[in-house]
């Protein structure tokens, strides 16, 4: 009777990891994904501390949704602040891995931008470089027609 359980409680800070534990006991798999849609919520608010305490929770009870989110939390963040955090330790080899292996193929993405941007430039100069000997040459020209003009007025 769900009355005698009395209400249902929202999922919070202090009872997630307690109930992600019973939910894995009892395979409540709806729960679970609840309590992983919480838990990433909890990952995108940048006021949590300790975002690296929940690798241990989404290692622990195989939550491939919140691994996940907290490997593209940590792909932009310098390596210090990852280190910096007190829960460092409890992230996974793999893991560790999976976050640098992203942030080399980030860096990979961002060099090519560089590198495209580069040859954009280097086309632009090339058209400006073009754009200045023809201004040059539109320069002799208008000389040459000035002269002739002068040319013809002096024979005239």
């Amino acid at each position: 009777n769900a009355e005698y359980m009395g209400p249902i409680k929202p999922i919070t800070d202090e009872n997630a990891l307690i109930l992600i534990e019973l939910v894995e006991e009892y395979q409540i798999m709806d729960l679970k994904c609840n309590i992983e849609k919480y838990l990433i919520e909890t990952v995108l608010n940048e006021a949590k501390p300790s975002k690296a305490s929940l690798f241990d929770v989404a290692q622990r009870f195989d939550l491939k949704k919140l691994t996940d989110e907290l490997v593209n939390y940590w792909i932009p963040k310098n390596s210090e602040e990852l280190e910096g955090d007190p829960d460092y330790a409890l992230i996974s080899y793999e893991n560790l891995c999976r976050i640098q292996h992203s942030r080399v193929k980030l860096l990979e993405a961002e060099k090519n931008q560089v590198e495209l941007l580069e040859q954009k430039l280097e086309d632009e100069k090339k058209h400006v470089e073009l754009l200045q000997q023809n201004l040059e040459i539109e320069k002799n020209q208008v000389r040459l027609l000035l002269y002739n003009i002068e040319l013809l007025r002096d024979r005239s």
